[in-house]
């Protein structure tokens, strides 16, 4: 089982968050997982402009030249994408956010319906779990809502 982490932290070496997810990792070790951490703040990621070429002219082929690409086939090839991010105004990260926004690629451009709601369905039908860890710095789990919104809808699109 490959276990990827995307560690959407500014401060990697200094981050509760950090510090939540290797405890999670250790776990997964224990169980045998191989494990990675992606480590964000130490990547080049352009931000999405929208152009949609990586998703339906050229798909996975982005038209910066940054380390996404690199990073794209490593979530393509794991089994459990674990993101963690620490909260910011209520949301991931712009690191985290960024990141996310450039797996366009992993979804194909048609419609499917579902229930009653309309999605992309996968380009690589893998099965792949998900996994989220937060921190913050206040005390109410309220705060995590719309985090917990966000991700629910990256769950049901997956």
């Amino acid at each position: 089982m490959k276990v990827l982490a995307i560690l959407g932290s500014p401060r990697p070496n200094k981050s509760n968050t950090g510090i939540i997810l290797q405890e999670f990792l250790k776990g997964a070790r224990n169980q045998g997982a191989n494990v990675e951490t992606i480590y964000l703040k130490e990547k080049n990621i352009n931000f999405c402009i929208g152009c949609n070429t990586c998703w339906m002219e050229t798909p996975g082929v982005y038209i910066f030249k940054d380390d996404m690409p690199e990073l794209l086939d490593k979530v393509i090839e794991c089994d459990i994408l674990v993101y963690a991010t620490p909260l910011y105004s209520y949301n991931m990260t712009s690191l985290l956010k960024c990141f996310q926004e450039r797996l366009h690629p992993l979804i194909d451009p048609h419609l499917v319906k579902t229930w009653e709601t309309y999605r992309h369905p996968q380009r690589y039908e893998k099965g792949r779990r998900m996994v989220l860890i937060s921190t913050c710095g206040l005390p109410e789990v309220s705060h995590f809502t719309g985090l917990r919104q966000i991700f629910r809808q990256i769950e049901r699109s997956s």
